[in-house]
């Protein structure tokens, strides 16, 4: 039975325009099993609990008094399960009907797998519209075979990655066929099914990764401890980017994003790469924004203040600019990424 075998993780931050449908599609990709359904929730305000005891009242409700960031959320569902498996999932993700199933046999097949995931298609749509027998399963997915760097970054500051996205070179994914088991890097962060016994001996998510970049950090460990992960086309998985959480797409979470890239910088290449990459990409904002102000571009609002997070950061000797983590974070985690340890 899937109950003894997997439970079901998903972190919320005022996701409520979300999670009526992501329940919808998550009880028809289910196909009649049962399984824990963990909410680990980042102190929402929109009564995602009041929802729960209403329409779901066997989904567990794992909640806290401020927002402590997605993966300080995530260890909490972890901590919370029993099960060999985890479903770690955003709230704008829908899975293919019997899916889960799948995903956990090809789990049972391989002892060195520690994390797996269904073909990924992204969708910009409502998951309430959303239909599976409507979408052709895709004959070239995307894996990951590497890791960010400060070239794939600079790409993504300067536009060229968006722009381009079309030549493989100038992304860090690559377009591959469709097969059973493909091997890769890390997966995506928006959902994976993983060994729940892998992710604690590597001592799970690295809260001090707030939101962004923590899917290559845990891959990274998992992969130097002798794990494996996979992409397979046994299943598809739907994502809706940019509507799972109420920090989806706002300046809060590009000064989150920066900050998290650093910190990845610094705990896995050192901290001479880290400031290097600080300078180049603070670089690089300055030509953007320069760019967009004379030709009057969209996005220099933006530029700006990137631009000047990375002043404040200067300034204060590669620390923290006040305001960037959201009410502080954690209590305890150290966000600075100049005394980041490995």
């Amino acid at each position: 039975m899937l109950a003894d075998k997997l439970t079901i993780i998903v972190v919320t931050y005022n996701s409520m325009k979300v999670l009526p449908s992501f329940f919808q599609h998550l009880k028809n990709a289910l196909d009649g099993e049962q399984c824990p359904i963990l909410v680990c929730d980042n102190c929402s305000q929109d009564s995602v609990e009041d929802f729960l005891k209403k329409y779901w009242p066997n989904v567990s409700f794992l909640g806290c008094d401020k927002n402590e960031g997605y993966g300080a959320a995530i260890n909490r569902g972890i901590i919370g399960s029993k099960t060999p498996f985890v479903a770690i999932m955003n709230p704008d993700v829908a899975t293919q009907r019997g899916g889960f199933k799948k995903l956990v046999a090809f789990m049972e097949e391989r002892p060195l797998a520690s994390g797996v995931s269904g073909a990924i298609i992204h969708l910009y749509e409502s998951l309430g519209n959303l239909s599976f027998n409507k979408i052709t399963p895709e004959r070239r997915v995307a894996a990951h075979f590497g890791y960010y760097t400060l070239k794939s970054r600079i790409l993504f500051y300067s536009g060229i990655q968006t722009r381009f996205k079309r030549f493989n070179f100038l992304v860090p994914w690559s377009l591959v066929p469709a097969s059973d088991s493909i091997s890769v890097s890390r997966l995506n962060g928006s959902f994976g099914v993983f060994r729940r016994e892998a992710l604690i001996k590597v001592g799970m998510f690295d809260p001090r990764f707030f939101l962004y970049f923590e899917e290559d950090d845990i891959a990274l460990r998992l992969i130097k401890k002798g794990y494996k992960l996979y992409v397979t086309d046994r299943t598809m998985i739907i994502h809706t980017p940019g509507r799972g959480s109420a920090l989806s797409g706002s300046t809060i979470a590009d000064k989150i994003l920066l900050n998290s890239q650093y910190v990845f910088f610094r705990k896995h290449y050192g901290l001479i790469y880290a400031w290097v990459s600080f300078f180049s990409i603070w670089g690089v904002l300055s030509i953007v924004m320069i760019y967009q102000t004379i030709f009057c571009r969209p996005g220099r609002k933006i530029s700006g203040r990137l631009w000047v997070w990375h002043l404040k950061s200067f300034l204060n000797k590669g620390r923290l600019p006040p305001g960037t983590i959201p009410d502080g974070g954690k209590e305890g985690v150290d966000y600075n990424w100049t005394t980041t340890k490995k």
